[in-house]
């Protein structure tokens, strides 16, 4: 039987007063949406070095100087490696990060999170975290989740809310409706 976050941090579920909570496990496929939507909503390059047909067309590359160099081109070696590793890159980096970061928060257990006109509030057997709208510049929104964005450029996400996490459809929606009144759409 799962334990929810309240349970394993000895302490009764949030009265929600308006808000809405979201209580979830951290889950791989969650964490890989989350990452792309963040690289996707990054400014500059970022856009154009994860966009899937950028991967395409340097593995369509790689193909091309492969047959070349096999039929006795004098196409170097290296520029075949590179142009591999430019197209495999930015396939593997968003799924390579999300089994990290899934995996170093899943010994946390059930999470519990409350968002509310105060802000975020996170809670797990790993501890109990206070987050008001000021931390954040903005959200995204995914099939499954929900990413809070921070205000630095090396923050990839702060928060994750999985919409599996929500007890109803409808609050969906209400969680929606929050973040627009709190925070710009990215």
């Amino acid at each position: 039987m799962a334990v929810t976050a309240a349970e394993a941090t000895g302490e009764p579920r949030p009265d929600d007063g308006g808000g809405v909570c979201l209580t979830f496990t951290h889950e791989r496929a969650d964490h890989v949406e989350a990452i792309r939507l963040a690289i996707r909503a990054r400014k500059k390059y970022s856009k154009v070095v994860y966009h899937p047909v950028t991967s395409v067309v340097f593995l369509l590359l790689s193909a091309v100087l492969l047959v070349d160099w096999f039929a006795g081109g004098r196409v170097p070696l290296g520029l075949i490696v590179a142009s591999l590793v430019f197209g495999l890159v930015p396939l593997l980096v968003p799924r390579l990060s999300a089994r990290t970061s899934a995996e170093t928060l899943s010994p946390q257990g059930p999470v519990e999170v409350l968002v509310d006109a105060d802000g975020v509030r996170t809670r797990s057997a790993g501890g109990d975290e206070r987050m008001n709208w000021a931390g954040y510049d903005g959200w995204l929104e995914g099939p499954r989740t929900f990413v809070l964005t921070g205000p630095g450029r090396a923050t990839v996400f702060a928060t994750l809310l999985p919409k599996s996490g929500v007890a109803e459809q409808g609050d969906v929606d209400r969680l929606r409706a929050l973040l627009a009144e709190h925070l710009p759409r990215r």
